[in-house]
């Protein structure tokens, strides 16, 4: 690549850059005329494109951008201010600007449009006549500074057409080349800033030291990410010999390489890493285009920008949030005068919203404007088949509200350019779960929509439970997963039941439909696979999430949770929806990845889900005196008269292991769990019970023990047994000031402690 390609590179990236802020720059000045700050960035913007362009000989480029710069430097000087017309006159001109450097980075040349009626317009709006302002605006010096004293030409072609035969020929001097972008062309003064301070109108300056940062080839990144991906599956290998392998010096050199594994798998991840608010920058223009397209008045607010999500998965959302913001501005918000008759600001709210919760990023958005309608939907619904008279009837409001995922589904009353064609939301779920991610709707008839997407933060290593089945592994991504269940067989012949072909079981109070994963994969060649696996001693099952669907997958056995490197599947292997793709585990067998979403969709059917919803309104009184739900705890006991409750949010995972691996340490007991290191606390010592010996009566039986979190570092808690999840009632729970206690509450007709594990570790002096 020849220099002169290398600076071009330079500039289309950093104009593309730029023109991304310029959108919304001039959403922002629409509203805000007066910021002359925000209007000195926009024209320095221009007019660097337009300079750089004729130092490369782009004459059309030039023109468009000498044009708008010209326009921009009467709104500067006071003689114009920015109203409707003269807005959507500069974005199509920015547009226009981004169309021909597309061209040139596909082609190398300007493409063959025609922008002369572009051209005009914006000359025929810098000769505009408009009514006085009220106040004339106040330009600073610093303002003047920055601008060149430039002037309207009477034919803006020409003009760009002789400074471009006056760079050339500066051009031509014998002086060493210096990088055009930005300074070569640009004689304005401008007073720096610290680096990363962000200034009023919303830019930051970045640092320019040379150390600064460094542009890197988005392919490279993935090239490292794919080669870390191969080295988190050779660690597992490691770690997985390392089991096997009783030598110190081995065993040491192994934790050392999975710790600098670690180190580098999350460097390189956050190298991939981007603020969500790259990608909304582009969301102020497509709402203020929207709305001004349906007559609507709509005030956008955003809240996480900083809320960072892998690359891949930023572009995969970028579309189905799109969709989501035009549905809301046509379909959602009022026009100005319906609003002002129900007593509404006539402005509309729609409200964009991004945070981490529970390892994924939720994405929220939420408008203030009618709602849903549930009896047109109901309507719709009927019309077309998709309900019939009695289910119209039985499905309650959030039910029916669903519907509009369906395909060809839509409550328009009317074809429009933006939407009514029943395309989109079907594509928006199917988009977002493609990716491992979830959508919910929850409709306010008469105060608007929220819809909350969630997604994983990266697809390319994920945290997944390993479960066996008919002698095959398979992996469940660690996301989908709520809790795990073990019921022995009495507990499984009193709790697993049969509503309408459907297995279930009661658990604290709800209905879980069950699926037998042997059955959906077709592993086992008997017919009667489903009411023999159910009627075995021990049955696995693995609480599941899949949208707003939970129910319980049974399996052989539940293995452990491991971070795998997710590799795509074929086509033919992909459209079954029951595998999201593979991985290579550290014995160097292929394992597939289980698609719960996919698995729920294919097993569990409408009328399943509404026999199962109607038997919930009819619980049996099963496990606690009451079922309000107000938090999920861990029951568990630390001697056999002595109940306690930890809350899931403080546990990490459970484990199981055997008392001759306990080993002491200056510290207290130790145990090698995963390749690391684990400090073992007796919880029942901890709690001042139990204190007199910590030795199982069976010393062949494995122990329990809860992993947890204190002051960054994970800690194993012995119990004596793992009895089940339960709720906590509000409504008899009691609060202590004992250390190291939450508080106590009546469960399953028992008092039982309440244990608040990092208060509980920060008291306690271990032993």
């Amino acid at each position: 690549m020849s220099d002169n390609d290398e600076f071009i590179r330079e500039f289309l990236e950093e104009s593309s850059e730029n023109l991304d802020l310029l959108d919304q720059d001039f959403v922002a000045l629409e509203s805000n005329p007066d910021d002359e700050e925000r209007l000195a960035n926009v024209f320095r913007t221009i007019h660097t494109i337009k300079g750089t362009s004729g130092f490369f000989n782009f004459s059309k480029l030039g023109a468009i951008a000498h044009a708008g710069e010209n326009l921009l430097g009467l709104l500067r000087d006071g003689t114009l201010w920015l109203d409707q017309e003269i807005t959507s006159a500069l974005l199509q001109c920015v547009d226009s600007i981004r169309e021909v450097l597309t061209q040139i980075e596909q082609t190398g040349a300007e493409g063959s449009g025609d922008y002369r009626a572009l051209n005009e317009r914006l000359t025929l709006l810098a000769k505009k006549q408009q009514a006085p302002r009220p106040s004339e605006p106040i330009h600073s010096d610093e303002a003047s500074m920055v601008m060149e004293n430039d002037t309207v030409g009477p034919d803006p072609v020409a003009d760009s057409v002789i400074e471009n035969q006056i760079l050339q020929s500066q051009a031509k001097e014998p002086v060493e080349l210096i990088p055009p972008v930005p300074t070569l062309l640009e004689t304005e003064v401008v007073e720096t800033s610290p680096p990363q301070e962000a200034t009023s109108s919303g830019r930051e300056t970045h640092a320019t030291s040379a150390g600064g940062s460094v542009r890197v080839d988005v392919r490279m990144l993935d090239d490292l990410m794919s080669l870390v991906g191969e080295l988190v599956l050779a660690r597992n290998q490691l770690l997985q010999f390392s089991t096997t392998i009783q030598d110190r010096n081995y065993q040491s050199v192994t934790q050392r390489v999975n710790q600098i594994t670690s180190d580098l798998q999350e460097g390189i991840m956050k190298t991939r890493m981007q603020p969500i608010g790259s990608m909304w920058s582009k969301f102020p223009r497509v709402v203020r285009d929207l709305a001004v397209s349906c007559k609507k008045e709509v005030r956008l607010v955003m809240e996480g920008q900083d809320t960072e999500l892998d690359r891949t998965l930023l572009e995969a959302i970028k579309d189905p949030l799109t969709h989501l913001i035009r549905n809301s501005i046509d379909h959602g918000i009022e026009t100005p005068e319906q609003r002002r008759r129900i007593g509404k600001n006539p402005e509309g709210t729609l409200l964009l919203r991004s945070f981490h919760e529970g390892g994924l990023v939720n994405i929220e958005i939420t408008d203030d404007g009618g709602g849903i309608s549930v009896e047109r939907v109901r309507d719709r619904a009927l019309r077309q088949g998709i309900l019939t008279p009695e289910q119209s009837h039985r499905w309650n409001s959030d039910e029916l509200v669903q519907l509009i995922f369906r395909p060809g589904f839509s409550t328009a009353e009317q074809v429009s350019d933006v939407s009514g064609r029943g395309v989109g939301m079907d594509v928006v779920r199917t988009n977002i779960e493609r990716i491992g991610g979830s959508i919910e709707l929850k409709n306010h008839p008469g105060h608007g929509t929220t819809v909350s997407v969630k997604i994983p933060l990266t697809l390319a290593i994920i945290p997944a439970m390993m479960v066996t089945c008919c002698n095959q592994s398979f992996a469940i991504p660690q996301a989908s997963v709520v809790e795990l269940l073990s019921l022995c067989r009495g507990e499984s012949k009193r709790f697993i039941e049969t509503i309408h072909e459907t297995p279930v079981v009661r658990l604290r109070g709800q209905i879980l439909p069950l699926v037998v994963l042997a059955e959906q994969l077709q592993l086992c060649e008997a017919r009667d696979m489903r009411d023999s696996i159910l009627a075995q001693e021990t049955v696995e099952v693995i609480v599941l999430q899949a949208d707003q669907l939970r129910f319980g997958l049974v399996v052989d056995s539940i293995r452990n949770a491991e971070e795998i490197v997710v590799k795509p599947l074929d086509p033919l292997i992909g459209a079954l929806r029951v595998y999201s793709g593979a991985t290579i585990m550290g014995d160097g067998n292929v394992t597939l990845i289980l698609d719960i979403t996919g698995i729920a969709s294919r097993c569990i059917s409408d009328a399943d889900l509404k026999h199962v919803s109607d038997a919930v309104t009819q619980p049996q009184p099963t496990e606690s005196t009451t079922v309000l739900a107000d938090a999920s705890l861990l029951l568990c006991s630390i001697d056999h008269e002595t109940y306690i409750a930890i809350p899931l949010d403080q546990i990490r995972r459970l484990e199981e292991i055997g008392f001759r691996d306990l080993e002491r340490s200056a510290s207290g007991d130790v145990v090698q769990c995963r390749g690391e290191i684990l400090p073992i606390v007796h919880l029942g010592r901890a709690l001042g019970r139990n204190t007199a010996s910590s030795r199982p009566a069976n010393e062949s039986r494995p122990l329990p023990v809860i992993v947890s979190m204190t002051s960054g570092k994970e800690i194993g808690l012995v119990v004596d047994r793992i009895l089940d999840v339960v709720s906590c009632p509000t409504a008899n729970r009691t609060s202590l000031s004992t250390p190291g206690l939450l508080g106590q509450a009546i469960i399953n007709n028992r008092v039982t402690d309440i244990v608040d594990i990092p208060r509980l570790l920060n008291q306690r002096v271990m032993t």
